[in-house]
């Protein structure tokens, strides 16, 4: 590659450094925060109900179930707008309520192929601009799981009536296994989200999208791990520790700039843009895609 060119190409990747690197840091994250609700027989009610489900389909004690809004009986969802009432009093006017996103979850008791996510360090999604709160709201606890919250210095174990507030997008976190208790129950939890301005119709609309997208990808590669999985669980990467990243190829501009423009780190740079271009095509693209509840 020609001198001119190569210096072409590094004032490019500039362009791109500085586009992620606000686009990541630009935005503050909304507070994590965890509280007991105070109207406990809510959760006592959904807890029975997703109890005899659960006795009723065996195969939850060892595998994750996932049931979306839509196939939410009707008994849980009068307690849901209970509970949904009071986390809007606590969170404020500002909020609005995503309902198309909620999710009712037993979790797993193993960690096979895309359950691996859940013990590594991530954030759930890669819309930084957007403030959506996602809300744990937990029907059944389990003494051996917790939930690590690193920026915030956060180590919880998630008991019946604990409600936990993070944001969806700028909060990494982890879940590991407290070996030092023997707990055999199973964690039940309920997933509930809300948007605040600014761009509240347009977040809530891809954030409806992308966790149902993914969602179908989790479910897809829980048995096996196929090349969509692996795609996406290294994105899921890039994204969570993308500042890193930045730093890494900050050093890269600055020795190609000012010491060697023919150095092998010309590739960093190469690999770099194209990632941030496909990252960038593959938020936009949830503004074109549709779903049948979003």
């Amino acid at each position: 590659m020609r001198k001119k060119q190569i210096n072409i190409f590094i004032y490019v990747a500039i362009v791109v450094w500085i586009y992620a690197f606000i686009g990541f840091n630009f935005f503050y994250p909304v507070k994590t925060k965890n509280i007991k609700l105070k109207n406990k027989k809510v959760i006592d009610d959904i807890y029975e109900i997703m109890k005899n489900e659960n006795d009723e389909n065996k195969e939850t004690t060892k595998n994750s179930l996932h049931r979306w809004n839509e196939g939410i009986n009707k008994n849980i969802q009068k307690n849901i707008k209970i509970i949904n009432e009071e986390i809007l009093q606590n969170l404020g006017n500002d909020f609005k309520y995503i309902p198309s996103m909620t999710e009712l979850y037993w979790s797993s008791k193993g960690n096979n192929n895309s359950d691996k996510q859940y013990v590594s360090t991530h954030m759930d999604g890669p819309f930084y601009y957007c403030n959506v709160y996602r809300v744990l709201v937990t029907i059944n606890g389990n003494q051996n799981i917790n939930t690590v919250f690193p920026n915030d210095k956060l180590d919880i174990n998630l008991k019946k009536y604990d409600i936990s507030f993070f944001d969806y997008n700028k909060a990494p976190h982890y879940i590991y296994v407290n070996k030092n208790k023997n707990d055999k129950s199973q964690r039940i939890i309920l997933k509930l989200h809300y948007v605040e301005s600014p761009f509240k119709k347009h977040c809530e609309k891809v954030h409806c999208k992308f966790g149902r997208q993914t969602r179908y990808l989790f479910e897809r590669n829980k048995k096996n791990l196929y090349l969509e999985g692996r795609i996406a669980r290294t994105g899921l990467y890039y994204n969570t520790f993308r500042n890193y990243i930045l730093f890494v190829i900050m050093l890269c501009i600055l020795y190609l700039l000012f010491y060697n423009k023919n150095s092998k780190f010309i590739y960093l740079l190469y690999l770099f843009i194209f990632t941030e271009a496909i990252g960038f095509l593959y938020i936009l693209h949830f503004n074109f895609i549709s779903y049948k509840y979003c």
